[in-house]
């Protein structure tokens, strides 16, 4: 059999004795405070297809880096470890369950609407930061173009915001929804605790 990551998905494929994963550690790159848990989903899920009933496994990985701590938590199988170091690395640097997130998204057929309003986003973010304890302690990514810039025919902006109080949102809210007014076609979509921050 061969195909992506779909393979990986629970399904019970019989007789299968052997997997390779190739370019394996290379989700360990994505911009992404899960990529290290998403990696190491993978790992176990798809080892998990091979040597199912009483068959015996193997499992070949190639990469860049497959001696990553993730990756041989991985393959040994160590959920606490690899579970305690991620907790530990997540509370250090603001991200959930330490913290809530959430992201704004702009979107305009006008990129230079956007590189405008972006202007602005960073302007009215300093303001309120100053303005506000909660807002002051919220820890903001970007706005900033996401790697996938344009999605049918639409220019992408987005902003990242890890908060801890619910008054955060709720300015954020109203003061976006404010600048907006100035701007005609352009679009805002707000994801509270996303699942994905791509």
């Amino acid at each position: 059999l061969v195909g992506t990551q779909i393979l990986a998905k629970g399904h019970d494929f019989s007789n299968v004795t052997m997997m390779a994963m190739l370019d394996i550690d290379s989700s360990l790159e994505f911009p992404d405070f899960r990529a290290g848990e998403r990696t190491f989903q993978l790992l176990v899920q798809a080892a998990g297809r091979a040597g199912r009933g009483g068959l015996a496994g193997k499992v070949y990985l190639q990469g860049h880096h497959v001696g990553h701590k993730i990756i041989s938590d991985a393959l040994s199988h160590d959920f606490d470890g690899f579970a305690e170091k991620e907790l530990q690395k997540r509370k250090v640097l603001g991200y959930p369950p330490f913290k809530r997130s959430v992201i704004y998204e702009w979107t305009s057929t006008q990129q230079g609407k956007l590189f405008d309003l972006k202007k602005n986003i960073e302007r009215a973010i300093d303001q309120w930061s100053q303005e506000s304890i909660e807002v002051g302690q919220a820890k903001f990514m970007g706005p900033t173009t996401p790697g996938v810039a344009r999605v049918k025919g639409k220019y992408r902006l987005s902003l990242v915001v890890m908060y801890d109080s619910r008054k955060v949102i709720e300015m954020l809210n109203s003061g976006f929804e404010q600048i907006l007014r100035d701007y005609s076609n352009i679009q805002m979509r707000v994801d509270v605790d996303p699942t994905n921050l791509i």
